[in-house]
């Protein structure tokens, strides 16, 4: 099983689950995560097609968002 096998996997089993809680108090489940990082994916894909694109991002929920967009554009 790889990593974007495991992350639908658990969004499927687990959509309500709480995925991830900020220093502020936010919490984030893995639906919701899988929602954002979906959209995300999405307009990376519409702006850069299949290019390769970095991300600097701070320990901070758009790094998780980040890392999962870019397993589901599938692209190295």
């Amino acid at each position: 099983m790889n990593l974007g096998d495991a992350l639908d996997r658990t969004v499927r089993c687990y959509p309500d689950k709480t995925a991830l809680v900020t220093d502020d108090g936010r919490s984030f489940t893995y639906a919701e995560l899988d929602e954002r990082s979906t959209r995300l994916a999405n307009a990376l894909t519409e702006r850069v097609g299949t290019e390769r694109c970095a991300v600097l991002a701070i320990n901070h929920v758009a790094a998780i968002e980040s890392m999962w967009a870019g397993n589901e554009r599938g692209l190295a």
